[in-house]
């Protein structure tokens, strides 16, 4: 007995002396390589905060420059006006906007409007107005950082003035201090953590060297009870055994393929279940209502934010679908749908529900997820029309309009039937956008409020198209054209004419239907088939011959 204590006492001696120094080394090194890695993290983020505050403040700049260029104009101040509160109420580091002209008078200043039509001396003003490219300046005022992006305006090909946008860096600042202070809290948890995890591998070492001393079979019997009970359902670990002969390690084999029998079976009912959940409720739907699965669905849940909302529908479906018979017109509608579901679904977007031949899809993410959802959607009818042509089919078309606002996503209906649905005004606009694809014969149109939303709308081929009125609403709502999935040919010549078609754009809304005239013309004898062009020709004629009907509100029908 003696002697087999002495072999456990040097068992225990040996391993725990070995254990010790192997923890000790092992987790010196995990200290010093994490402080450095998260050195490291926090540097990169620190330039990541500032570079995404810069490339956000130089894309917003761009994007306001252009449409305030646009509204200029048609000196549409007080659209001007409504931009530039509107940019600064929804981006939270913008702290100013402010237009100025080439004489240095201010025409809006968002923080200080007391200095509106006033001559600004100072050196940053006078920087600003020498500027012929878009550039950048950092300054301080009461001790805070200010980068301000200046966008030269130009009129046709003059320099009318600047509009500076002065993006705070305190919030940048207070992030990176509070990041520092993760940093520092991160790695005094991670020394505890390991002191923590080093005393328990060690108490570990100290039971296992003491159980290697014992007999092997009465722990190998607790395992094998350990592994029925994984195989009803507790799957705290897997052991792999190879199996030579008949003894207590092949009773815990068989277990485990006991667990292994029942794991499987459970699992495939279990993801059955899920998909035939998630053809009706949507992932992403329990997502944005911040539910685990379906059964935490309750009537009334709702939420609130900002989406982009897509609606696309089939050009002269209803003939179509007079010319099928009715399990034709299944299998037309659903060969159609199936291919379109898939490429809303890879852009982040989720189906709301099918009108029928129509979809009304949700994009939460943002409007750049919409915008490349459409235009991949157009692409692969482009693919689904070749093949229905090579199976003696007529083509088929559709119109896409998508518009960005706050919505309400939730549940109606009652306890025993209910569905989700969306409540807002950016759904019936939406709707309208798609409508109009029909009268300018274009395939995506956008509404400025998706357009402002856009990360980089310079990413896409863009023209504008027309100005229209919200339906019970007085404000008007400019309308652009993306036109990435034409074929590059039809691309090609919009590029080519897409300064001619905005310069008679702008000169029609001006009423200066004779002026304009030629700039549509030019458009056309270049692109004979661009619709909008056509359009806006046969309305030039129209209006110089019968007169300009209104609306009585001072709006061009």
């Amino acid at each position: 007995m003696k002697q087999w204590y002495s072999i456990r006492r040097q068992l225990l001696i040996t391993m725990l002396s070995l254990v010790i120094a192997l923890l000790a080394t092992l987790t010196y090194m995990h200290i010093r390589s994490q402080q450095a890695f998260l050195a490291k993290e926090l540097a990169y983020r620190e330039t990541l905060m500032r570079e995404k505050t810069i490339q956000r403040g130089q894309s917003l700049s761009d994007n306001l420059a252009h449409q305030v260029a646009i509204e200029l104009a048609v000196f549409n101040l007080s659209k001007i006006y409504e931009l530039m509160h509107t940019a600064v109420k929804d981006e939270h580091e913008l702290a100013y906007c402010l237009l100025i002209d080439a004489d240095r008078m201010v025409y809006f200043h968002t923080q200080q409007p007391e200095l509106e039509y006033e001559t600004l001396s100072t050196k940053e003003a006078i920087f600003a107005v020498a500027q012929e490219q878009q550039t950048q300046q950092t300054l301080e005022r009461n001790g805070e950082e200010i980068v301000e992006f200046i966008a030269p305006i130009k009129i046709s090909i003059e320099q009318w003035g600047v509009l500076r946008l002065g993006f705070s860096m305190a919030k940048v600042t207070a992030e990176i201090a509070h990041s520092r202070q993760e940093t520092e809290e991160q790695i005094r948890g991670m020394v505890i953590t390991s002191v923590i995890t080093a005393m328990i591998f060690l108490l570990f070492g100290f039971i296992i060297v003491f159980m290697i001393s014992t007999k092997i079979s009465k722990p190998l019997i607790e395992l094998t009870h350990s592994a029925r009970e994984l195989a009803n359902g507790n799957f705290s670990t897997q052991i792999h055994v190879q199996i030579g002969y008949q003894n207590e390690v092949s009773v815990l084999a068989i277990a485990f393929a006991d667990m292994a029998k029942n794991l499987e079976f459970s699992y495939k009912q279990l993801e059955q279940y899920n998909k035939a959940y998630e053809r009706f409720v949507p992932r992403q739907f329990l997502s944005l209502l911040a539910k685990q699965s379906v059964l935490d669905i309750n009537l009334g849940d709702q939420v609130e934010r900002e989406m982009t909302v897509l609606f696309s529908d089939i050009r002269d479906f209803t003939a179509l679908s007079e010319t099928m018979k009715p399990q034709e017109n299944f299998d037309f509608i659903n060969a159609y749908l199936s291919r379109m579901e898939p490429i809303v679904g890879k852009h982040h977007g989720l189906i709301d529900k099918y009108i029928g031949d129509a979809i009304m899809a949700l994009f939460p993410t943002n409007a750049d997820d919409a915008v490349r959802g459409s235009i991949a959607m157009l692409k692969v009818l482009f693919e689904y029309n070749q093949e229905r042509q090579q199976a003696g089919l007529l083509p088929i078309y559709i119109g896409i309009g998508l518009n960005t606002g706050p919505l309400m996503l939730g549940t109606i209906g009652s306890e025993t039937r209910m569905d989700s649905t969306v409540i807002s005004d950016a759904v019936n606009l939406a709707s309208r956008v798609e409508g109009l694809t029909k009268i300018y014969g274009t395939a995506l149109l956008i509404t400025e409020q998706t357009h402002l939303k856009l990360a980089e709308p310079l990413e896409y081929h863009i023209r504008v198209i027309d100005v229209v009125k919200v339906k019970g609403k007085s404000e008007e709502v400019t309308i652009y054209e993306v036109y990435d999935a034409d074929s590059p040919a039809t691309m090609a010549l919009k590029e080519q004419t897409r300064d001619d078609f905005e310069e008679g754009f702008v000169l029609y809304h001006w009423e200066e239907f004779n002026d304009a005239r030629p700039f549509f013309e030019r458009v056309l004898q270049v692109n004979k088939n661009d619709k909008a062009a056509q359009f806006y020709l046969k309305r030039c004629k129209y209006f110089q011959k019968y007169g300009v009907p209104y609306d009585g509100n001072d709006c061009l029908k």
